[in-house]
């Protein structure tokens, strides 16, 4: 009563408190994932480790809320984790689906590619973009697209898909680790083309490079996506005086 969006959820990832909560649409604290302040690598219990990022799918009184998260950001934990959030009887269960090995190094940023059901991962420090499934989190490796990492290029740090106006695809911000605000740039591609059957050879295309003028920012950290619109939001932590919101309008008439 009161709320004019009862069914909405506002999902935060807490990296230094090592946890996830959502919130209703007036702010209402409901579901808290993870123990305040300590950092662990449990699945049951379900300990977060630094996390980082987490893509979140549908949700209701009568269906459940599945939650793709990357855990580990600058921790220990360094693995993707999939579970479930169920609502029913005043009660919330909370259901570890699977998480993987720590096979990542700073899984930074998590989306999902509805078409293909398989989830991006940015791994900043092993500089790549990784494929798994997000049935049963196996790790395909890494998908290339024609993108650089590294010295020079930069490093990926957050991801997002986008179906829209029947495009299909998927933003990638990557800059300089630390960052020295150099080739901080947010990479358009299409990925039309991605495949379960195909996985890590699946092809695609840069569509765009969008760059960001280092004398008026520090670079895109993690981005977000507006599927009504089209808009790109990139949020930037470390600009200076105080951080900053980008937002990036999308233009399809030509």
């Amino acid at each position: 009563p009161g709320d004019p969006l009862p069914n909405a959820r506002v999902w935060i990832e807490d990296f230094t408190n090592h946890t996830v909560t959502s919130y209703s649409s007036s702010g209402e604290k409901y579901e808290q994932v993870g123990t305040p302040g300590v950092a662990g690598n449990g699945t049951d219990p379900l300990q977060f480790g630094n996390i980082a990022d987490a893509y979140v799918v549908g949700g209701s009184a009568a269906t459940p809320t599945i939650v793709y998260a990357s855990d580990g950001d600058g921790g220990n934990a360094n693995r993707v984790v999939k579970f479930r959030v169920s609502r029913g009887g005043g009660a919330t269960k909370v259901e570890t689906e699977w998480a993987t090995g720590h096979v990542f190094d700073n899984p930074h940023s998590i989306t999902l590619h509805e078409k293909s059901q398989l989830l991006i991962v940015a791994d900043r420090e092993q500089q790549a973009l990784k494929l798994l499934q997000s049935s049963d989190g196996t790790v395909l490796g890494t998908w290339n697209c024609g993108l650089k990492f590294g010295d020079g290029y930069g490093v990926p740090f957050g991801v997002r898909t986008l179906a829209f106006l029947g495009r299909d695809l998927l933003f990638v911000a990557s800059m300089d680790n630390p960052q020295d605000h150099k080739y901080q740039k947010i990479s358009v591609i299409d990925t039309s083309k991605l495949s379960a059957e195909q996985g890590t050879a699946s092809p695609c295309t840069v569509m765009q490079t969008l760059t960001i003028d280092p004398q008026e920012y520090s670079g895109p950290h993690l981005l977000g996506v507006d599927k009504a619109t089209g808009d790109v939001y990139a949020a930037l932590v470390a600009d200076v005086p105080k951080s900053t919101v980008l937002r990036f309008r999308q233009n399809f008439s030509s």
